[in-house]
């Protein structure tokens, strides 16, 4: 078809508070964004939503996120979370481009001040053939009152070859972050993807 929609809801555990460090030290009611806990500690449930639209037979895609939990525990002070992102691709041809951003305001119990985390990326591909070229980018930042090692703004690439179902990819990227708490900023991999 030329154009096509989908709408999604969903309704999980979410996150919980056990096991959170709040870099700060002030709460021991700090979400834990690591895992999700195999039962719920509390009587709300995780509520999200995603909206997508494609249009021109696929070559131009959007979609649209939210979310929103309460992460504390029933015994504890109330505390929630916020989540919204959002996402793009582009296709001409043998070229696409994709982008997305999410955008996260985590509440923290009174009168602790709440904080904000964010997140962006761009990728730009060219296929040759077999071959394929990816450029990518991006930074994220967990918590904006803190200056942690997992604030990171990355660029690189991927070369990948699939000359069937087998795909072969050699990806590089640094993170130009340059904080004193850091030990390394370069991540290199080869990777063997095979589909059916």
């Amino acid at each position: 078809t030329e154009r096509g929609s989908d709408v999604q809801f969903y309704f999980v555990t979410g996150f919980g508070d056990a096991g959170g460090t709040d870099p700060h030290g002030i709460s021991a009611n700090y979400p834990q964004f690591g895992n999700i806990p195999a039962s719920d500690n509390n009587d709300d449930k995780g509520i999200g939503a995603r909206v997508s639209f494609s249009l021109l037979k696929n070559k131009v895609s959007f979609g649209v996120s939210g979310y929103h939990c309460r992460y504390s525990s029933q015994a504890a002070p109330v505390a929630s979370m916020w989540m919204f992102g959002t996402d793009g691709q582009l296709r001409l041809g043998d070229t696409e481009l994709r982008i997305g951003y999410i955008y996260m305001n985590v509440g923290m119990p009174d009168p602790i001040p709440g904080f904000l985390r964010a997140g962006y990326y761009a990728e730009l591909g060219q296929t040759f053939g077999v071959w394929k070229l990816l450029m990518r980018g991006g930074q994220s930042q967990n918590d904006n009152r803190v200056v942690q090692v997992t604030d990171e703004t990355i660029v690189g690439g991927a070369l990948l070859y699939k000359p069937g179902p087998v795909q072969l990819s050699l990806e590089y990227s640094r993170d130009i972050n340059h904080l004193p708490i850091k030990i390394n900023y370069d991540y290199v991999a080869f990777r063997v993807v095979m589909g059916f």
